[in-house]
């Protein structure tokens, strides 16, 4: 390195020292200061033998009706490992975030439409 009025001229093979000597410190900062029980702030969940099913069928299902969306496996991820209350609403879990879902498609298509100029959707299928 050299230092030039104002700013120091760097190489690559200076920054790559730099980089490795920083990365070097701070791996041995953080091995030595953060336990793993440091991080895990919950208990960890043991999934039934279902929860893959579960997921997968999901899947499968939007899949087959095409109309794929990737929350819709995390949706029954969570169906299957969710707590008491999400057991406890059981099919309405997955009613619910459907058909608001619906009903907002329902309203979006009746307001696009109202004006003589517009027409939503343009295609259907």
């Amino acid at each position: 390195m050299k230092e030039m009025g104002g700013y120091i001229d760097i190489t690559a093979r200076d920054f790559q020292a730099i980089y490795r000597l920083a990365h070097r410190l701070a791996l041995k900062r953080l091995m030595g200061a953060v336990r793993a029980g440091d991080l895990m702030t919950r208990e960890v969940v043991f999934v039934a033998r279902t929860t893959p099913q579960a997921v997968a069928t999901g899947i499968a299902a939007i899949y087959l009706t095409k109309t794929l969306h990737p929350p819709g496996g995390a949706t029954a991820l969570i169906a299957v490992i969710g707590g008491d209350k999400i057991h406890h609403l059981c099919f309405f879990y997955a009613l619910m975030p459907v058909g608001l879902g619906a009903v907002v498609m329902l309203v979006a298509l009746l307001v696009n439409n109202i004006p003589r100029g517009r027409k939503y959707p343009e295609f259907w299928l």
